[in-house]
This record gives C-alpha cells, structure tokens and sequence, in this order.
C-alpha cells in the first residue's frame, strides 16, 4: 500500500502515471471513512482475482468493472533486488506475477485503484 508521503510523492509526480491513477481514482471521491484510494498489493490483486465470480456482480453494480482477464495489472509492490523503479505486476491469465517492468508511461497495464473501510 502506498504511504502517505508516497501517495503525495505520487500525485506531484507524472513519471508514473498509474499511481497517480489509482490515488486519484480519475477523480472518483473515496468515502470518508475509508483509507483513500491506493494501488493494491501482490497479495491483494490476487485475492481479488481469485474471488471475481462471487464479487463480479459487486463490482458492476456498483458502476466497476470485474477484472480483465488475461490482462497485466500493476501492484504498489517494488521489485526486490533492481532497481526502485521496477514493480510487479500481476497476470489475471495465469495467475503469475513478472517484475522485469519500470513504472513509466509507456507500459499500459490495467490498474486497480482499491480502498478499505
């Protein structure tokens, strides 16, 4: 999960525009008593992955979308051992993760902006 500063970090910076898109959620208010908007982890895209059948219709309802599949997403998990520019990023396809990726403009992953009550 992003921290504070990292989400202020984040917003000012247009380097790496996902984050910026998961914080701001394009705009969408985050409840007031919830944590605000953040880019899941590892661990939470593949929950939500995993139990996309029982919630899909959750998500639509609510005007969401279920998660893409096959489809990359980008997690707030820095890649050990490169570079703190290097992210994982989740495969809906297979389930597996990859961090061979830099959070830059030009790679186009789905994001998932979640939050928590």
């Amino acid at each position: 999960r992003l921290s504070l500063v990292g989400s202020e970090m984040c917003i000012r910076d247009s380097h790496y525009p996902a984050f910026v898109s998961c914080v701001s959620n394009n705009g969408t208010a985050a409840p007031a008593s919830s944590s605000g908007w953040y880019m899941p982890s590892c661990a939470q895209i593949k929950a939500l992955h995993e139990i996309r059948n029982s919630i899909g219709s959750k998500f639509t309802t609510a005007g969401g979308a279920v998660l893409s599949s096959p489809s990359d997403y980008w997690t707030s998990n820095e890649s050990d051992g490169k570079q703190a520019n290097y992210v994982w990023h989740y495969y809906t396809g297979d389930g597996s993760f990859w961090d061979n990726t830099q959070k830059t403009e030009s790679n186009k992953d789905y994001v998932r902006a979640i939050l928590t009550f």
